[in-house]
């Protein structure tokens, strides 16, 4: 029963690409992090709002968008650079993707 609960808690807070991002972390275990385009952040929104989802660096084929030379990554944002950023489950993120994943109610 906590199942179809929780696909409605989710289908009410999180929009398509976040579904299909938490569905990805619930799917792979052993996965760590996403790619998804900056031009897709606010898409991310709930996700990050929640302390779900955080942003990690830039993923491979970003390219800058200032002057000089990129900063490094533990400066950068999604604002710092265009294309592909990788994308992380916080704490609070895995504990969500494990309730998921074992059919536990959701708070």
């Amino acid at each position: 029963m906590a199942y179809k609960a929780n696909l409605s808690i989710l289908a009410s807070r999180y929009g398509d690409l976040e579904r299909r991002v938490l569905d990805r972390f619930v799917s792979q275990p052993d996965l760590t992090e996403v790619a998804v385009d900056t031009s897709h952040t606010l898409l991310l929104d709930y996700l990050i709002l929640d302390g779900v989802l955080e942003y990690l660096r830039p993923a491979e084929g970003a390219l800058w968008a200032g002057p000089g030379d990129p900063p490094p990554y533990e400066l950068s944002t999604p604002d710092s650079h265009y294309g592909p950023a990788l994308w992380g489950l916080t704490e609070e993120g895995r504990l969500l993707v494990d309730r998921i994943r074992q059919a536990r109610e959701l708070e």
